[in-house]
């Protein structure tokens, strides 16, 4: 039984490694990478790159393209970013209390 609870916690120890080192590459500096993908004109995603987006990317179509990138500390400062990629003068929001708060103030790091 003990070695099986110790097998247990060492494949447990290799996950959160392995997750920690998986999400270093789309953290950094406390920023997060967000993607622009384009399908076709009219549509778009803009989404959290890693982990954070696969929901977001899984509904995507096969023609979709990665367009633009930005790496930001919350979603109103991607959101800035993002409005003023697309040109669409200055982003605001109805919830800044929660918008503003950094990802690693809401515990994705």
């Amino acid at each position: 039984m003990h070695f099986c609870h110790s097998a247990s916690l060492h494949f447990m120890a290799k996950v959160q490694l392995k997750n920690h080192r998986l999400s270093q590459r789309y953290v950094k500096r406390n920023k997060m990478k967000h993607e622009l993908w384009l399908e076709g004109e009219e549509e778009q995603t803009f989404c959290l790159a890693g982990p954070h987006g696969d929901g977001a990317r899984k509904l995507l179509s096969e023609k979709a393209k990665l367009v633009w990138s930005c790496e930001a500390e919350s979603h109103f400062e991607a959101m800035q970013k993002y409005y003023q990629y697309m040109g669409w003068g200055e982003y605001t929001t109805d919830f800044p209390e929660s918008d503003k708060k950094t990802y690693i103030e809401l515990g994705w790091e």
